[in-house]
């Protein structure tokens, strides 16, 4: 349903247990819209989230900044949708999580955490909404940055392993305030 210039749509998220969960989320709607409901359906397997949650603790559970903490999935992400050869073989989120010599920040002991599950979920569902053609979804990264390091309160990403130029944090969270101001 829209209302106030949010559309609600329904996320399905696939359960290790093999059940579903269903959840609603809202978002932004920027453009005049025809229909009275907005039928979406997105299905998210809790495995990806969880994966994504434990990597996120291992690389930045330090870090105070839900937006730096939200950039490790989108970083993964980027991988998963990259088309260069450094990424060629990477097509799923277990792939570029379990490949040697790619994120050495997953580890299946990792505790899963309420708020990092939270916050990769929100991170998914923002990426199938991207890959449905939805502009704006709070993406937190641009897409063609690979890598990153951290320094125990940041983690800096670049495009580049050996690139000296690391992303700005130009970009509106939609998290919390903006990290330059």
């Amino acid at each position: 349903m829209i209302m106030n210039n949010l559309a609600t749509i329904l996320i399905t998220i696939t359960l290790l247990t093999g059940g579903t969960e269903t959840v609603y989320f809202d978002v932004p709607v920027h453009e005049v819209v025809q229909q009275k409901e907005l039928n979406v359906e997105y299905q998210i397997a809790e495995k990806d989230i969880n994966m994504l949650a434990k990597t996120i603790w291992n690389e930045a559970r330090g870090i105070k900044s839900d937006m730096e903490k939200a950039a490790i999935a989108w970083c993964v992400l980027n991988r998963v949708d990259s088309t260069d050869w450094e990424f060629r073989n990477m097509n799923t989120i277990e792939e570029v999580l379990t490949t040697p010599g790619q994120i050495e920040g997953y580890k299946e002991d990792n505790p899963l955490d309420d708020h990092l599950v939270e916050l990769a979920e929100d991170v998914l569902i923002r990426w199938n909404m991207e890959k449905d053609g939805v502009v704006d979804v709070g993406r937190v990264l641009p897409k063609d940055y690979y890598f990153w390091w951290g320094d125990g309160k940041h983690n800096h990403f670049r495009k580049q392993l050996e690139d000296q130029v690391f992303w700005d944090w130009s970009w509106d969270s939609p998290y919390e305030e903006d990290l330059n101001g």
